[in-house]
Order: structure tokens, then sequence, then C-alpha cells
């Protein structure tokens, strides 16, 4: 708005040089009708002494030439006026028009961003290596919320990945609170929110949202299935450490909601890149390596540290994880448990969990397809 009173100001400048000249004009004619009709009207005192070859002469018909020019004169001032309010109207809807064709390219702007940021975010959750991102992903994502928040710093947009960029920062949770206000039954809203409660340890705050992403999951469940027997697979008091956001959160959901197994400490190799989680898991006895990148060497580390407690990992790990530790590694259930033991003997285990205590569920429901199929 500021913009086109500006413009309005600038057209204003340039015609109202000639706007003055008219107005001038119509006056300077005006008081000469004015003077001339008084003249003509009884006469002055001069006029009367004047000789009478030079006295005023009245003209019957003087009136009304004078009302003609005070018409004219007042017909151009409108024109004039007119001439200003149709530039001032002209410049003003093409303002709006220039306004209308920014904020549609803003628009656009901010969709290629949030579509560029979601793909490398869903990238960065792809990688088998790490779990934090790459230093050259970082720097891209910092870039793209950068622009969003010189652009639309009031957008869902922004406030979510301002948020997502701080690698589960909850320093930084006023960010996603306003994403939420926004869009609160957004699926990565719902994720986010879940992770931060997981995070400040908050046992309410993390069931409400891991329910709500649990509604999300595919009709069959297989994710909370799989958990069951996944937690089913761990020794009593043992630490379970998981790889993504899927496995830990249905572990998660298993512990909150049903109760089941509550007596396993689940380790989220992806949350572990929260400085306010690794506090949580200090806080529970569970011991953790100075490191900033979550990544195979890390992973090792944890184990070593931990070996006391019976650490087992999720099968859901990606194997670069286990490089360097597969001879310590012994698979029980749908875990690997990580033992420095020579003679470590899981046969007796694993036939006790598939006799006992798995359910098997998710390989039933394979071998029914199977079996459809093949009829």
């Amino acid at each position: 708005m500021d913009g086109c009173k500006s413009v309005i100001f600038d057209e204003m400048k340039r015609i109202l040089p000639i706007l003055i000249f008219l107005v001038s004009a119509c006056s300077h004619s005006r008081e000469a009708c004015d003077a001339y009709s008084a003249d003509s009207g009884s006469g002055s005192v001069s006029d009367r002494n004047k000789p009478e070859r030079y006295r005023s002469v009245p003209s019957p018909d003087f009136s009304d030439s004078v009302a003609v020019t005070q018409a004219q004169n007042l017909a151009m001032e409108e024109v004039a006026v007119q001439t200003i309010m149709v530039v001032s109207e002209k410049k003003s809807a093409e303002f709006k028009q220039e306004s209308v064709s920014i904020s549609t390219s803003n628009q656009q702007l901010i969709s290629a961003t949030y579509v560029e940021l979601a793909n490398l975010n869903s990238s960065i959750s792809a990688q088998r290596t790490q779990r934090n991102p790459a230093e050259q992903d970082q720097v891209r994502m910092n870039k793209d919320v950068q622009l969003l928040g010189q652009i639309a710093p009031e957008s869902f947009e922004y406030n979510l990945y301002k948020y997502v960029s701080g690698n589960y920062d909850v320093s930084r949770i006023s960010f996603l609170e306003k994403a939420a206000e926004l869009q609160p039954s957004n699926k990565e809203v719902v994720l986010q929110l879940a992770s931060y409660f997981v995070c400040m340890d908050d046992d309410i705050g993390s069931l409400n949202y891991l329910d709500k992403w649990s509604r999300g999951l595919s009709k069959d469940q297989k994710d909370l299935t799989y958990s069951i027997d996944l937690l089913n697979s761990i020794d009593e008091n043992g630490i379970l450490v998981v790889h993504g956001i899927n496995d830990t959160y249905s572990a998660l959901l298993q512990q909150l909601k049903y109760k089941f197994r509550t007596d396993i400490r689940i380790v989220s190799l992806e949350l572990l890149q929260s400085q306010q989680y690794r506090k949580s898991l200090i806080s529970k006895g569970i011991k953790l390596p100075d490191s900033e990148l979550i990544d195979r060497r890390y992973l090792e580390a944890l184990c070593q540290l931990n070996k006391e407690k019976n650490p087992f990992l999720s099968m859901t790990i990606p194997k670069e994880y286990l490089t360097g530790m597969s001879s310590r590694l012994f698979a029980v259930g749908l875990t690997f448990e990580y033992s420095e033991q020579v003679d470590f003997d899981n046969f007796y285990r694993n036939e006790l969990l598939w006799n006992s205590k798995l359910s098997k569920d998710l390989l039933k429901e394979l071998q029914q397809k199977e079996n459809r199929t093949s009829t």
C-alpha cells in the first residue's frame, strides 16, 4: 500500500504544474471578468468624470459572456481533477496487479523450497551410514530455511523446517508449536511433536502424539505387530538399540500405551542427535560415547560402554553400522545381541523364543498370502 501511495504521489508531482497553470489562468480570467462587470454595472466616479468618448459602454450581453467564461473555467478545473483521478486509479490498478504477481511468485518459491526441504529431509532419514545430516545437506537445509524466513516468516513451511533443521533441538519448540497452530494434523508435525516429548521424557505428551502417529500407519499395522516380537527378543532389563522412526515409535507405543515390556530401555540412534534426549538416557543409567556424530563407531562404542546391560541391536539397523563388530553380534530373535564372550551360545534361547515367546504373526500372515497365491 505504501508503494502505491508513492507511485500516486510521483504522478501528482508530474501533473501539478499543469494544474497550477490552469487554475491560475482561470483565476486571472475570473478577476478580469469581475472587474469588467463592476465597471459596466452603474459606472464608477472616475468614469462619470471622464469625457464622454472615454466612458465605458455597457454591453447588454456581457453578463452572459461572464457566465460562459466562468463555466469554461470550472470545466477546465474539473477536467484537470478528473485527469489526476484517472491517472491515480490507473497507477493504483497497475500497482495492485504487480503486487498480485509478486505474491504468486513468492508462493511458488515457498512451495518449491518446501518440496526441496521435504525431499532433503527424507534423503537424510534414509542414510545408511550415519544419523546426522551430512555437512553439505545441513548447509543446504539451513539456506532453504533462511530463504523461507526472509519471504514468509509466518508461514507453516518456515516454522516447521526451522524446527526440523535443528535435528531435535528442543530449544526451537516455539517454531514447531507455531507450525502446529497452522496445520495441527500434518503428519510431519505430529511426528516431530512425538519426538519432542520423547526427548523431554514426557510420557503423557509422548503417548498422545505416538498414538496420533500410529493412526497414520497402514491398516495392517505391521510396524506395531513387528515391535511386539522385537521387544520379546530382549532379555529382562536389557537395552534395545533401534535405528529410525518407525521401529523407535512402534516399540515406545507398546510400552506407553499397552504397558508391554516396560523393563527395557529403548535407545534411538535417530533421537541421539538431541542433547536433551542424551541427558534423559544418562539419567536412566545408560552410558553414551562422547561424540556428536551418530555412526558405526558411535554404535560400537555405545555397545562397549553398556556391555554389562545386555545391549541388543534391532535387525532393522542397516548392515553398514555392524561392520567391524560382527564377530561380537549374535542373532537372538529379531535382534543381534552384543557379547564379547567367545563361547556365546544362542541356540537354546532362539529355540525358546521360537516355540514360546514370539507370536510370529507377520510370518503367519506371509504364509497365508503364499498359500492363497498358490491355490
